[in-house]
């Protein structure tokens, strides 16, 4: 692949400008970079250098390889994307402090398209598999997800802390298998309201293979984990502390859509009883342990759209 096709490049999008990052405004590079530390997924990324002499460094070697860019929204730099030259092609690296609006996808698309031809797997990218916008972002773009592996830049007093990375590869090469959406619960991750897991053999296998594409809507929708317990209310959804939280759950379940839509995900596991992804029967809203007829929304939301919905004890894998 022909990496210099991504060499000093300016584009413009419907929205956006696209150039190599002005060494001068460093200083917008550094509050990206701030703000990405301080989110809930700054955990997942490797520390950067944040001071003044540290970034003006950093954009002074970039300049030379003329594949770092920022992304501009008028007269606002919103973004980067970076590309570096690796032994099988290039590896991707971005970084955004708008959110929900659509600027990496659309700014990713543009650079992108300028590798039109590319081998399956010409460009590369990680990103954590509980990272839910980046994962979101790399499907949108046209990766698949080819490996995972266990990854730390951070310790506590037990030792270095490690998560499950994500290895992604674009462009899509045709393989012919479909892709599932599974709770990630079930597959072992602890995003449920008491930080724990629900896991399932079954998926946890699908998941190790590739094949399984992993969702939180809850997490997904901004709630934080460990959370206060949530059941359904007729179309409501209130947690324990009698808070209505029917917002965030549609928002999780909207998020997590889009990205079985990026996936080409073609049925989901859902786990069963959950306010967010139970299917035919739910937690009642008494807080009593006692079910209801009905389903979470989340699940709701993929039958309304046609996508088969089964709980872990009903899928056949």
């Amino acid at each position: 692949m022909d990496g210099n096709r991504l060499k000093g490049q300016h584009l413009r999008t419907k929205r956006l400008r696209i150039a190599p990052f002005p060494e001068e405004e460093w200083a917008q590079l550094q509050a990206i970079w701030r703000d990405f530390s301080s989110s809930r997924y700054g955990v997942y990324d490797a520390p950067h250098d944040c001071s003044e002499e540290g970034i003006r460094a950093f954009l002074h070697a970039a300049a030379k390889s003329g594949r770092f860019y920022a992304v501009w929204q008028e007269s606002r730099i919103v973004g980067c994307y970076g590309f570096a030259e690796r032994s099988y092609g290039l590896e991707m690296s971005y970084c955004f402090r708008e959110k929900e609006r659509g600027y990496a996808t659309e700014a990713g698309k543009a650079l992108l398209s300028l590798l039109h031809g590319a081998e399956p797997g010409s460009v590369r990218a990680g990103t954590a598999l509980m990272n839910w916008p980046s994962v979101g972002l790399l499907y949108a773009l046209g990766f698949e997800q080819s490996g995972r592996e266990k990854v730390s830049f951070y310790r506590d007093s037990h030792g270095p802390v490690y998560f499950d990375g994500g290895l992604f590869t674009w462009p899509r090469a045709e393989t012919g298998r479909n892709k599932v959406l599974v709770s990630a619960c079930l597959a072992g991750y602890r995003c449920r309201m008491d930080g724990q897991s629900k896991p399932d053999s079954r998926i946890v296998q699908l998941a190790a293979s590739g094949r399984a594409v992993l969702v939180c809507p809850e997490e997904m929708g901004g709630m934080p984990t460990p959370r206060p317990a949530s059941e359904r209310c007729g179309a409501r959804v209130v947690n324990c502390e009698g808070e209505d939280v029917t917002q965030a759950f549609l928002l999780g379940a909207e998020r997590a859509l889009k990205l079985c839509r990026h996936a080409g995900c073609t049925a989901a596991i859902l786990k069963s009883k959950s306010p967010s992804c139970g299917k035919g029967a739910v937690y009642d809203g008494t807080f009593q342990r006692s079910l209801t007829e009905g389903n979470g929304v989340f699940a709701q939301l993929l039958i309304d759209q046609g996508i088969p919905v089964y709980t872990e004890k009903e899928a056949e894998l």
